[in-house]
Parts: C-alpha cells; structure tokens; sequence
C-alpha cells in the first residue's frame, strides 16, 4: 500500500508539474512519445541480416519520421511561429514563407523520399524493401493520426 501511495503521489505530481509547465511542454512530450513509440515499432519488424545489405535504409525511415512530422505539426505551429517572430523582419519572412509554403515544401520532401527508395532498391531484395515501406507508412500513419488529434487538443486548451 505504501509503494502504491508514493506512486500514486508522484504521478500526480508529475501531472500537475507538465500541465504547469504550459503547451509547448505538453507537445514536446508528446513527440518524444511519439519518436519512442516509431523506434520501437521501426525495430519491430526488422530483420538484422537483410538492414545490413540496404545501407541507409533506417535512414529513409526516419526521414519520412521527420517528414510526417513537420506535415502534421507544422500547420499547429506556424500560427504560434509567427505570433511570437515579430522582432527580427528577416527571420519572420523566412518563417511566413515557411509557413506559406509548408505543404509545398512537405510534398517536395516525399517525393524525394520516394525518389531515395526508388534509387536504393535492391535486386533480390524487393519484396523485402517494399513490406519495409509500407511498414514504414502504416507506423507513421499509427502514430501520426492519434497523436495529432491529441496535440489539436492541447493547442485548443489543456482543459476543455
């Protein structure tokens, strides 16, 4: 009962101290969340012997990681990216930029993923290479369409 009690105190605590701390605290643990959740199921269907045969291959993985990312919080974000840029003119026109062209720039960045797992198929290893990118989609789309509903959640209020 004792060890239950503490637990039970320092989860609260631990609630109260991250909802202290504000949105963006909330959302940066929600991507490490999410970054943790992608590594463990990256790992999930690998095959040791065939990754050593595709250099770069987890590479591509984590490029789409990153990708999906900045597709699916960059139209959270770019609201507050540029409330908060207003000082330097410079950098609040590279951000409204960003932020006009951010689906733009999101498609130019698929497509040269796609490109990159066109250019590192391997004979002998195709169907290998494509259960990993259609692995690869369905962890992102797992992981991404939660927890951007989630961090919608948490930009409209942390209590609704």
């Amino acid at each position: 009962m004792l060890i239950r009690t503490r637990s039970s105190i320092w989860m609260i605590g631990g609630f109260i101290f991250t909802v202290y701390l504000g949105h963006l605290f909330i959302w940066a643990l929600v991507v490490l969340i999410q970054f943790l959740m992608a590594n463990e199921l990256f790992n999930l269907h690998r095959r040791a012997n065939a990754d050593k045969k595709l250099p770069g291959f987890r590479n591509l993985n984590w490029y789409f990681f990153c990708t999906a990312m900045l597709f699916t919080y960059g139209r959270f974000l770019s609201q507050h990216l540029v409330n908060t840029i207003t000082t330097n003119k410079m950098l609040y026109q590279l951000v409204s930029w960003i932020v006009k062209y951010q689906m733009f720039i999101c498609y130019s960045l698929y497509i040269a993923g796609f490109v990159w797992f066109i250019v590192t198929l391997k004979k002998r290893m195709y169907q290998y290479q494509f259960i990993q990118y259609a692995w690869t989609h369905m962890i992102l789309l797992m992981v991404f369409a939660q927890s951007s509903f989630t961090v919608a959640n948490i930009f409209e209020g942390i209590f609704w």
